[in-house]
Parts: C-alpha cells; structure tokens; sequence
C-alpha cells in the first residue's frame, strides 16, 4: 500500500489520466447495461450525436440503424441518470474531504454534523408543507440546500466556546443537532395528511437518481468546480490541521480563519 502511495505522490498526472479513463469506462458501462442492453458502439454514437447536434456538427455522426427506443433509453433514461450520479458522487468526495479535516475524523461524514438531517427536513417541508414552491422544480433542492445550511450554521454556533471550535464538540453538538431535525422530520411525515406526499418524502429520503431529468444537471456542474478550487487553495492548511490543532498551529496555520 505505501509503495501505491508513493507511485501516485510520484506519478501524479498519469494516476488523474488513469482514473478519469475509469471514470469514462464507469459512465458507458452504466448507460449501456440494464434490462436492455445497448452495446458500447450504440451508446457512443447517440451520445456524441446528441452533444454535437446543438454545435452543428451532429450531422457527422449516423444513427443509421439505431432504433428510436434505444436513442430514448440511452439519451433521455440513462444519461441523465449516470452524468447525476457522477456529479453526485464528486461532491460527496469533496464534501466528505473537507469534512474529515474540519472535524479530524476519517469517518466523519454528513450526518455527524447534522447536515443531513438538516437537508431532509428542509426537503420534506418543501414536499409537505409546500415551502419554496414557487421555484417549481427546484422547491425540494432549494428546501434541502436552505434546511443543511441552516443546521450546519447551528452546529457551529452552538458548539463555538471561547472564540474556539474545537472538533470533539464539533461532533458531539453535529448528533445532538441531527437526532432534533430527524425527529422534527419523523414529525412531519407521521402527520401529513397527503399520502402521496408521505410517498413522495419517503422515497427523497431513501434516496436514488430514478427521477433524474437533464435539467437537474446544469446547477450542481456549475456548483462544483469553484468548491473544487476552493478545497484545493485550502489543501495545505487542511492536511496540516489532519495532524492536530497543535501541529497546525505550529505550522501557521490560522485555525478560526480555515474553520470559519
């Protein structure tokens, strides 16, 4: 394992190459098998042909021969579907970075800081009650966003002593804070009088990309690359504060500016 880890700090940009090759490989293979299986040549044309349609250069990939069922399955069912998880699965590694640094945890992960509790509550409120629906499709992302905003925002207030945050209370405030919101979220869900509403949170909070369209892409794409550059001008004090607040601060590393 530690020569791994030497031959990526080593060989930085082929290992990036590499798995972004993965990546490609995991994106075809997701679009391409199912119930109905769709070889990988199939899938490639439909997908460059719809992505260079609007270029004006669709014309040069043929469709010949390619049913209009499969270019629906392929283009409308399935892309949404991987390109949703991808993006979901890349801030799930951002998020779940920055987390194990802010709190010094390797386990850490979002309900610790009842950030997900918060984000169920907000959605299930958008749902139920019919919080932010005048933002049509975006109610329930806008109701989570505002719900794990909020408690992330209460965690930390609360567990701020002395002008310090320190992670072990960090921590300890982050469950209190998620048993609170899941309970309100049990709450509301037991009450509502609409069953297909109570369907409908449920199956949010059990979570899946089943109803993924294209039109919920364009927000998280955008989203993501500045939290990326964000993590990556923060990547030196963070991996300093992995070594402990101590360590950190005898490096330089100026803790309330990084955790604030």
């Amino acid at each position: 394992m530690k020569r791994l880890c030497r031959a990526v700090r080593a060989h930085t940009g082929l290992a990036c190459l590499a798995l972004l090759a993965v990546l490609m490989l995991s994106v075809v293979l997701g679009i391409s098998l199912g119930p109905v299986t769709i070889p990988f040549p199939e899938v490639w044309r439909v997908m460059l042909h719809r992505l260079l349609t609007p270029l004006g250069l669709g014309d040069w990939i043929s469709l010949e021969g390619i049913r209009d069922s499969t270019q629906n399955i392929v283009w409308h069912l399935r892309a949404p579907r991987v390109l949703l998880g991808m993006l979901v699965g890349a801030a799930l590694t951002l998020s779940g970075v920055g987390m194990q640094a802010f709190t010094r945890n390797p386990l850490a992960e979002p309900y610790v800081l009842g950030i997900s509790s918060g984000a169920s509550l907000g959605a299930v409120l958008a749902m139920l009650v019919g919080v932010w629906l005048p933002m049509g499709r975006l109610s329930v992302p806008a109701g989570a966003f505002v719900g794990a905003l909020v408690s992330i925002l209460l965690v930390y207030g609360l567990s701020r002593s002395g002008g310090a945050v320190t992670p072990v209370r960090l921590i300890l405030v982050g469950v209190a804070v998620s048993a609170m919101f899941q309970a309100f979220t049990n709450y509301l869900v037991y009450t509502a009088p609409d069953d297909a509403a109570v369907r409908e949170a449920t199956f949010w909070m059990l979570g899946g990309l089943g109803s993924a369209k294209w039109e919920d892409l364009p927000l998280l794409a955008l989203i993501l690359p500045p939290l990326f550059l964000v993590l990556m001008a923060l990547a030196r004090p963070l991996n300093a504060m992995l070594m402990g607040d101590s360590s950190a601060v005898t490096l330089g590393v100026d803790l309330d500016r990084v955790r604030g």
